[in-house]
């Protein structure tokens, strides 16, 4: 999305990362409060997950914010993972 290539059922999956990360931290992932690195932390900067995250939230988290499209989990793959 920040590229402006189009939205892909793949984005929807990010998206749903992004809204568990949320809701589980407190906090979007990447945050900043600067736009700038805040676009900068989305495309290049290390996902940074607590420790007091479950093992199967920390797994989840990780594939649904993985940056390759083509690396995330569909929704039937998503529905599947122990953390549901």
């Amino acid at each position: 999305m920040i590229k402006r290539e189009g939205v892909t059922q793949s984005c929807d999956v990010y998206q749903i990362g992004v809204v568990l990360y949320e809701m589980l931290v407190g906090i979007p992932p990447f945050y900043n409060e600067n736009l700038d690195v805040l676009y900068k932390n989305i495309e290049k900067g290390n996902l940074k997950l607590p420790g007091y995250l479950s093992k199967t939230s920390r797994a989840l988290l990780t594939r649904l914010l993985y940056r390759d499209p083509k690396k995330r989990p569909s929704f039937d793959q998503m529905k599947e993972d122990p953390f549901f």
